[in-house]
């Protein structure tokens, strides 16, 4: 099944692709030129889907596991 990525969703996933290793919510969100909120929404969903790993409770790290 081919998923279609809306441009926010895409271009939040490419940051995380280009850096290849952990980074946390808002150094997401400055690099993809949105919102800390819109950023932790789309990286949810991402995780919820499997396609990101999420390490830490309280200072939470994200990492794509899709290329």
């Amino acid at each position: 099944m081919e998923h279609k990525l809306n441009p926010i969703a895409s271009k939040i996933l490419s940051v995380l692709i280009k850096n290849e290793d952990y980074m946390n919510t808002t150094e997401i969100a400055k690099e993809s030129k949105v919102s800390w909120n819109t950023a932790l929404i789309y990286l949810n969903d991402f995780w919820k889907k499997g396609w990101v790993e999420k390490e830490g409770n309280t200072n939470v790290y994200w990492k794509a596991i899709v290329y």
